[in-house]
């Protein structure tokens, strides 16, 4: 009977939740893990956010750099030639491809401008007409 009674303590205190030395331990080793992995991993979540911010900024600043740089260098380009400073054999083959391309973006962007002008004069004639 004792041997019963030593398993039913044991089913009892199972179901119970009662710890014995080695869930002690056991709980008290995952614990201190559980803590410190969450401490590396909030630092190395955080420093690997700010590496990548930083990384992107730098990336965004390098290009925007390199790219005013250029569209500078070919608005004075185009202003040179508009006034007669520079003639078209003094300019490169390149220079005249990338310059064709800007008098086609400020093409569009222009009509993009007029349009959005119309639609709006559009919708203040038709303000008007409702008021009348």
């Amino acid at each position: 009977m004792n041997d019963n009674g030593n398993k039913e303590t044991k089913i009892t205190a199972l179901i119970e939740g009662k710890e014995n030395i080695f869930d002690k331990i056991a709980n008290f080793f995952r614990k201190i893990f559980k803590r410190n992995n969450e401490k590396q991993t909030i630092s190395s979540s955080q420093s690997f956010e700010s590496n990548k911010n930083d990384k992107k900024q730098n990336f965004q600043n390098t290009i925007k750099l390199e790219h005013n740089y250029e569209e500078e260098r070919l608005l004075n380009l185009q202003k040179q030639f508009e006034n007669n400073s520079i003639s078209e054999n003094e300019i490169s083959e390149d220079d005249k491809i990338a310059l064709k391309g800007l008098y086609y973006i400020q093409m569009l962007k222009s009509k993009m401008k007029i349009k959005i002008y119309k639609e709006k004069l559009n919708g203040i004639k038709t303000k008007q007409v409702d008021f009348s």
